[in-house]
């Protein structure tokens, strides 16, 4: 704000007859005057104490400030003289001048109170301000609880029309955030928090403080959870150990489970909201040993939970004195009815017995025992002949030869299986 002069007039001052400024206000008048013993109710104008504030100022010829005087509220009531004897001998100029008072900014919020704000939630920090005063610099102000006060805003005021704000307040990762910036120390959950709105302008003026709470719920890793495993022997590298379990978020976020054996890659075995998993580790994957297995449950914002299990893998070879062995036959002209079979053994303690299942497709399978036509030494090894006749023609034909032994230790074994279909 500036000052104005409501009126000036210049008077030779001699220096020594003690010339005296009156303010005065008379009593039946709304006027107020400036007057001296020589020029005595010269009218300045009506003065509105409301809106501007009064100064009395004398000017040398050449334009220095001799004299200024600010008027006070008390000055209104019962006026004030200066004595102008120090002045000096010369022409001086004397000024009433004024200048307007600063209207404080007004604003208003539109940001709901007592929101609750989850992961990756926003909070609109939005409203409007307004200023009487034209050309005045308004500045929006905020404040996150206690902290550091920032700018949200600025515009300058034409005096009527409210100038709208608003930015978007991130809560991530426990903090409220700026885009990336971070505004607040970690949140705390299960207490209120504020944040203030007010405005300022350029000229000392403030608007009042607006308060708005908000409560914030963290972002929680998914619950992870691994049903035990019993312990199993009798195994071999072709079985499989079962692993399951379950996952629940209680943000409803998307989950993603991985598992990793060792420091093998981890493999996804699950995907989607809350509810059951399920995974099967080959044996011949695990080493001999203690091996872990990790299991991690990650959701949609990086949180995540991990279990570690430990697999102990032993090697104990258990001699097998009974085995079986099962063959898919594909017949050459794609159905057969009669089969005819011969199996070549080293000599020693091995004996062989075999099944057939002769079935059509999509049939379940239906063995039946393979009889054995004859037995005969050839070159070295032992010849076994068997021989079946279904009652028609079939597609699916499965061979199962089982072999026996009474002496561990024994090591006959197998040469040659061949046949014929028809």
């Amino acid at each position: 704000m500036t000052w104005e002069v409501v009126k000036s007039k210049s008077y030779f001052l001699d220096g020594f007859t003690g010339h005296s400024f009156y303010y005065k206000r008379p009593t039946k008048s709304n006027y107020y005057y400036w007057t001296f013993e020589t020029y005595p109710n010269t009218d300045l104008s009506t003065i509105d104490t409301d809106k501007y504030f009064y100064r009395a100022r004398i000017l040398s010829e050449s334009g220095e400030e001799l004299f200024s005087y600010e008027m006070k509220d008390e000055d209104h009531k019962s006026g004030f003289s200066v004595n102008t004897s120090t002045i000096g001998k010369s022409y001086r100029t004397f000024t009433f001048e004024r200048k307007s008072k600063n209207t404080n900014p007004e604003i208003n919020i539109s940001t709901d109170n007592s929101i609750t704000l989850y992961e990756k939630e926003i909070l609109i920090a939005e409203g409007t301000t307004k200023d009487t005063d034209v050309g005045d610099v308004i500045t929006v102000k905020y404040q996150i609880n206690s902290g550091s006060v920032r700018n949200l805003h600025s515009a300058i005021s034409d005096g009527s029309s409210p100038i709208s704000f608003s930015k978007e307040l991130t809560y991530s990762e426990g903090i409220l955030k700026d885009g990336k910036t971070a505004l607040t120390s970690l949140l705390s959950k299960d207490q209120p928090h504020t944040i203030s709105f007010w405005a300022e302008d350029g000229n000392g003026g403030k608007s009042e403080v607006i308060t708005r709470t908000f409560y914030v719920v963290p972002n929680r890793p998914p619950t992870l959870k691994v049903d035990p495993i019993a312990a199993k022997s009798k195994l071999i590298n072709s079985d499989v150990i079962n692993v399951n379990g379950s996952v629940e978020d209680l943000d409803n976020n998307d989950i993603v489970v991985t598992m990793q054996v060792n420091d093998q890659e981890p493999v996804e075995v699950y995907t989607g909201k809350s509810g059951a998993w399920a995974f099967n580790i080959a044996l011949k994957d695990l080493r001999i040993g203690a091996n872990t297995i990790t299991i991690k449950a990650t959701d949609t914002y990086d949180a995540f939970t991990s279990k570690v299990l430990t697999i102990r893998k032993t090697h104990d070879a258990v001699p097998i004195n009974e085995a079986v062995g099962l063959y898919k036959i594909n017949p050459p002209t794609e159905s057969s009815q009669k089969i005819l079979l011969w199996i070549e053994r080293q000599l020693g303690d091995l004996a062989v017995t075999a099944e057939i299942s002769m079935t059509n497709d999509g049939e379940p399978e239906n063995f039946v025992t393979l009889p054995r036509t004859n037995t005969a030494p050839k070159e070295g090894l032992q010849e076994d002949e068997f021989a079946y006749q279904d009652a028609a023609q079939k597609t699916d034909i499965i061979l199962k030869i089982i072999y026996n032994r009474t002496d561990s230790a024994a090591v006959a074994t197998i040469k040659k299986i061949s046949g014929v279909l028809s």
